[in-house]
């Protein structure tokens, strides 16, 4: 099998380094991640409305207008479109396959590309109660078109939005509020219409025949269940054509044509995850595994977006940088990493879930979660093959920004093991974190920082383009920031936190083997 970085890692042009904001030219390819995106989708929901006042504000670079037609006559006979259906619910089991972050939900609704230019979808919903939600709009399962974060939604005229900015939440203003969000066939223009995406479907590929929009939905209050989509309905669809307004699921075919289309995928996937559980149930390590020789220690990479800012693939959010390693099993009894913790918006009220209005936060939010890798599996049939991979490709546990433990220089320590070499509680009850490694023998932990600051000069989103697969120079750009990783010894472990060693103190340790 080839190695991870050879699988997820971009093919890059030009070594020049690029300014932040600037496309590199370059393309991903990650196996069953496109797929992903098709076995993610479920059932449905309807949205409402109400909120209190506020001067209307229109986000930077759009006018001041929404978008007002004319709008083409659409003849509901030729073309479909589906209402929202559930994407992945982290809190279904078992959790569902494609690398996602345990506290986010996603929802999605699709339309036919065969939609006339000017074809509109008026989105009406309220803003929800949680710490950050976007709009993706995609080349089917494909590229990123067009995306839009909360903090460029404005409210509609008598309500207020708490999101004021890229990482600042108004606790004052309660959620709720109501917005109008538009999605419109056709060309970009030099200035978008205030709440607009866009969508140009004559650059579409041949084979690709629909328009996916993705909501997602991250950091409800804990005692909230993430379907329950932030608190409130999921916004209403309706498209304006030159006959009024028709709501989306006029155009739908059937219900079973749009929540079913997956079946067999679907059932594949279950069994394919069903059968790695069993086949992993006893670890291939069990036994300690000595500290040396040191084993190579894994290296920490940047997943970057591809051209134009935007994601090569709609499952991976535009608003979002990943860092990532490749572990395995047998290299160690013990997987430590450790690095300095952002500030996020929420830090000042954790247990209420009350927000922070300090717009000085480093980041919205912050998490490092552990995840499966599947085999590229030849000759199987393309759904059988990428069922498989993507039963390896589950999320397991994560540590969310609000639970991580931080220690007294501000860092956080995460340990990740098979359960069988979890270390005592007491142990862990010293300022560390534990996540299990999961079912498969190679390991991708990822960690995610969601809409930097500006001002956050240390942040993933800073390092450029030519030098994300190089770790030493990563490092250069975000200092402590950038995570430190190693394995270690179950037993040079419990010697030093038992010794009473700070965290330095037991990195270093494990790092040296001794």
């Amino acid at each position: 099998m080839r190695d991870m970085k050879s699988r997820l890692l971009p093919v890059h042009n030009s070594a020049a380094p690029m300014a932040q904001g600037t496309s590199s030219g370059k393309a991903w390819r990650r196996p069953g991640l496109a797929a992903a995106a098709g076995l993610l989708f479920g059932a449905a929901g309807l949205a409402g409305c109400g909120g209190p006042s506020q001067p209307v504000a229109t986000p930077s670079g759009d006018s001041a207008d929404y978008p007002s037609g004319p709008y083409p006559s659409v003849d509901t006979s030729s073309v479909t479109a589906c209402d929202w259906v559930v994407g992945q619910n982290p809190q279904a089991t078992p959790v569902p396959s494609g690398w996602i972050d345990l506290q986010a939900g996603y929802w999605s609704f699709s339309m036919s590309t065969n939609f006339p230019v000017g074809t509109t979808v008026k989105i009406q919903g309220q803003y929800p109660n949680a710490r950050f939600f976007s709009f993706d709009v995609g080349e089917g399962i494909g590229a990123v078109v067009d995306y839009r974060e909360d903090y460029r939604i404005a409210p509609f005229t008598g309500s207020q939005s708490p999101y004021t900015g890229p990482t600042s939440y108004d606790a004052s203003i309660a959620p709720g509020g109501t917005y109008t969000a538009y999605l419109v066939f056709g060309p970009k223009p030099a200035q978008s219409a205030k709440n607009t995406l866009y969508v140009d479907t004559s650059t579409f590929p041949s084979t690709t025949k629909s328009v996916i929009t993705i909501l997602r939905i991250y950091n409800a209050p804990p005692t909230m269940a993430i379907a329950d989509s932030g608190g409130y309905p999921l916004p209403t669809l309706t498209v304006e054509t030159a006959q009024g307004e028709v709501p989306i699921a006029s155009f739908n075919p059937g219900t079973t044509s749009c929540q079913n289309t997956n079946n067999l995928e679907n059932a594949i996937s279950t069994a394919a995850t069903e059968a790695l559980n069993q086949l992993y149930s006893t670890p291939q390590a069990p036994n300690p595994i000595p500290p040396l020789p040191l084993p190579t220690q894994p290296s920490f990479y940047i997943y970057r977006p591809a051209s134009n800012d935007l994601s090569a693939n709609l499952t991976i959010n535009a608003d979002i940088q990943y860092g990532f390693w490749e572990i395995h099993q047998t290299s160690g009894d013990l997987v430590y990493i450790r690095g300095q913790a952002p500030t996020y918006v929420t830090q000042n009220g954790v247990g209420a879930q009350t927000y922070s209005t300090d717009s000085d936060a480093n980041v919205r939010h912050w998490a490092l979660c552990t995840n499966g890798i599947g085999p590229i599996l030849d000759g199987l049939g393309a759904s059988l093959t990428t069922a498989i991979e993507l039963a390896n490709s589950q999320t397991f546990a994560c540590v969310e920004d609000y639970t991580a433990t931080i220690d007294s220089d501000g860092y956080f320590n995460i340990l990740i093991s098979i359960p069988g070499k979890q270390p005592a509680a007491a142990l862990l009850a010293q300022g560390y974190d534990w996540l299990t490694y999961g079912n498969t023998n190679i390991g991708v932990p990822i960690y995610r920082q969601v809409v930097p600051s500006a001002d956050y000069s240390q942040a993933m989103a800073n390092v450029s383009d030519n030098i994300v697969l190089l770790p030493q120079l990563i490092s250069q750009v975000m200092g402590n920031y950038m995570p430190q990783s190693t394995y270690c010894g179950s037993s040079v472990f419990a010697n030093h936190v038992q010794a009473g060693q700070s965290h330095a103190q037991v990195f270093a340790a494990c790092q040296a083997g001794q």
